[in-house]
């Protein structure tokens, strides 16, 4: 595997950032403690919100993840009135094999779609290409339930609409990086070539309890409490961990929207948290510690290095974890071998060094990897 490897130690103030169904902050307990964890699919969805936030993506390359059909299609299809718009959606769903149900007026998926932004504005134009076709198509088959039975040929979209359809659907660059699954049409499910890791604490925190009232504005002395309450948070220092398929990415996009894509992680992920409880706690703020590598063999996650927590022993946790993540990462490499035309950088905010090449700024450390990434490509 062509990769680029982000490793992430960090510093968590006192937040709830990612929550169970309980409202609990989300705790592993490994090495006999309970530590900090995010999860992977919260952590992607804050770097996918952060792509569009610091404009790392361009439009044409964003997808949107809904289950609302109507309001995905409705940029193409807004010329069309309403009594005409959702028959002919609920006949292209119907052509394609998905299922759609209407609540409360709202045409709605079945499941969640992840779709490019150029991707559906073409479905909506290739359905309004072949308008007539699709709605005599479900006219057929809803007569065909009618009768209980279907004949030969009743209700069958013509080849040349279908396969119009189903070149609508490409891949963008945000459906290259986290994937896509469409159960009804497999043949257009992409594997994502970013792999995103729970992140997990280095340090033993165990998750505390908030206990609070809110106070009523309009009443004196005691009983002023219109609320009590108590939620749960944690603070600690995580360890973060995310690989590009870099390869992988080049086939599905191509070299040049490879790197860009390979930017926009570099200039996200290690930015990126969830934004949970956030008007509480306001967890926001950059990492200690970012180790970046680039190579080709076998990516490695260094939660290992982990498995015992760390003990800081006065010194910051988040050095402490640096040091330690380096001395496992030097170590494998002794053991196993280092990856294959590798590029390995660092940034940190200690002013203590550290055995590995430390660059003065995020942004030089990012133009480094990039060029990496190209001649690795």
């Amino acid at each position: 595997m062509k990769f680029v490897e982000v490793h992430v130690v960090q510093n968590l103030p006192p937040s709830a950032l990612n929550r169970d169904d309980t409202g609990r902050p989300k705790a592993v307990v490994w090495g006999g403690v309970e530590r900090v964890r995010i999860s992977s699919q919260a952590q992607k969805r804050a770097t996918r919100l952060l792509f569009r936030e610091l404009a790392l993506v361009p439009e044409e390359e964003r997808a949107v993840r809904t289950r609302r059909a109507e309001a995905l299609l409705e940029g193409a299809l807004g010329g069309l009135k309403e009594e005409e718009r959702k028959p002919l959606l609920k006949a292209l769903f119907q052509a394609l094999g998905l299922k759609l149900k209407e609540e409360k007026g709202v045409l709605l998926s079945e499941y969640l779609l992840f779709l490019g932004e150029k991707e559906a504005r073409a479905l909506a134009e290739a359905a309004l290409r072949h308008k007539e076709a699709l709605l005599a198509f479900a006219k057929a088959r809803e007569e065909a339930e009618e009768k209980k039975k279907r004949k030969a040929g009743s209700g069958e979209l013509p080849k040349e609409a279908l396969e119009d359809l189903k070149r609508a659907f490409g891949v963008s660059l945000e459906v290259a990086l986290f994937g896509r699954m469409i159960a009804d049409l497999e043949d257009q499910g992409v594997d994502g070539a970013l792999s995103v890791a729970h992140a997990v604490g280095t340090t033993a925190d165990p998750v505390d309890e908030d206990y609070f009232t809110a106070v009523d504005d309009l009443v004196r002395g005691q009983g002023a409490a219109g609320m009590i309450e108590a939620r749960g948070f944690a603070a600690g220092t995580v360890y973060r961990y995310a690989v590009l398929d870099l390869g992988e990415l080049s086939d599905l996009v191509g070299k040049e929207r490879a790197l860009l894509g390979a930017k926009a992680l570099l200039k996200a992920f290690p930015l990126a948290l969830p934004g949970g409880a956030k008007r509480a706690f306001a967890h926001y703020g950059e990492p200690e510690f970012v180790l970046v590598r680039v190579g080709e063999g076998l990516p490695r996650n260094l939660a290992k290095a982990f498995a015992r927590p760390v003990e800081a022993n006065g010194e910051d946790p988040a050095l402490a974890s640096a040091k330690r993540l380096l001395a496992y990462m030097d170590r494998l490499d002794r053991v196993y071998g280092k990856p294959r035309s590798e590029g390995l950088g660092a940034v940190s905010l200690f002013e203590e060094p550290l055995p590995v090449p430390l660059y003065e700024g995020f942004d030089r450390l990012t133009e480094e990897v990039l060029g990496w990434a190209e001649r690795l490509l």
